[in-house]
């Protein structure tokens, strides 16, 4: 029996049970059947969990990248910020999830959006030392280049063959 009552009881006990509302559940986990029925019930794909994150976030943090391209194409914010202000992008690059991060960026994910710390998605691959992400990101700065007004990032890449560290 699928009524709003049980619907709503499904809700709580997923709640209580995992710490998330089920549609967060099912991008955390790649279950991009499960999100997508649970979208088509009438969740919201922007609908924000207890640290004010998205599913999305939760997809590009755990590396899945067929869900986020799901929630973003049914609607999902793709430069919304959590409590910390880390975007899907942040995550997807600070957790190294190379194809999430690629998926982001062809979508047209905001490599310049900074969080409460004042770093942006590039900083955060800096950190972490993360040169394939780090690649990625100057292409997709380069591909915007005069057709935005942002700020581009730095040169990622070491100016020689000898030199292997990147930043």
């Amino acid at each position: 029996m699928n009524t709003p009552t049980t619907r709503l009881f499904a809700l709580a006990a997923a709640m209580l049970l995992t710490g998330c509302y089920p549609l967060h559940w099912a991008a955390l986990h790649g279950n991009t059947t499960k999100a997508q029925q649970l979208i088509d019930q009438g969740i919201d794909v922007n609908e924000k969990g207890f640290a004010n994150d998205t599913p999305l976030m939760g997809a590009a943090y755990s590396g899945h990248p067929a869900v986020i391209k799901l929630l973003l194409d049914r609607g999902a914010d793709i430069n919304a910020a959590d409590r910390k202000g880390w975007t899907a992008l942040m995550h997807a690059a600070h957790a190294g999830q190379t194809e999430c991060v690629r998926v982001l960026l062809a979508r047209g994910a905001s490599l310049n959006q900074r969080n409460r710390d004042g770093q942006n998605a590039l900083d955060l691959v800096r950190k972490k030392s993360r040169l394939e992400i780090a690649q990625l990101f100057e292409a997709a700065s380069r591909k915007a280049g005069a057709a935005t007004d942002q700020e581009a990032p730095p040169a990622l890449l070491p100016k020689n063959n000898s030199d292997t560290t990147p930043f």
